[in-house]
């Protein structure tokens, strides 16, 4: 088949770079892929998310002029938790902008984050977080942006998103 709007015949996505998948069907939670087409890559690629907020993230990533690659559910790293025991974490992205700094993001509900108190684990996660793998983590939660931001302004909130320091982002608090 060829196809006349890109150049050439259909060439299927790349998959995902996840390291790890999970299952394809979840009671309490949307997963699923985008496929999109970064500036740091020649070829259209899958991304996965688990949730719906994270796939409103990678939405607004996506929109952001200064994004240049995603990297969906990176390598996990390991961090010491408050009790100074070994942990693994996962960010949902790692985000590459254009000027070469990378930003792990985590996307977490702002319940869970409440009720687990994961804003001082993340604390933790973001400080040991090596700058081999990131130059910065960001907490992403339900008040980092609104529905309404995510379909009419994505430009203006992923400026936000990227750039918003982790104490900004854990005091947010915007309705929906």
């Amino acid at each position: 088949m060829y196809d006349e709007d890109f150049g050439g015949p259909y060439v299927p996505p790349e998959r995902t770079r996840a390291p790890r998948m999970f299952p394809a069907r979840s009671r309490a939670s949307a997963r699923g892929f985008l496929v999109a087409k970064l500036r740091a890559q020649a070829a259209w690629r899958q991304l996965i998310f688990e949730s719906h907020l994270e796939r409103k993230c990678l939405l607004v990533l996506l929109s952001q002029h200064a994004v240049v690659d995603v990297w969906d559910q990176p390598p996990q790293i390991t961090y010491r938790n408050q009790d100074g025991k070994l942990k693994p974490h996962t960010f949902d992205f790692l985000a590459t902008l254009d000027d070469g700094k990378r930003i792990a993001i985590a996307v977490k509900p702002d319940g869970l984050v409440e009720r687990n108190g994961f804003d001082r684990e993340f604390a933790l996660i973001r400080k040991q977080t090596t700058k081999q793998f990131a130059d910065d983590a960001l907490l992403v939660t339900d008040n980092s942006f609104s529905a309404a931001e995510v379909r009419n302004e994505p430009p203006r909130v992923c400026r936000r998103l990227i750039f918003v320091s982790y104490a900004a982002t854990a005091s947010a608090s915007r309705a929906a």
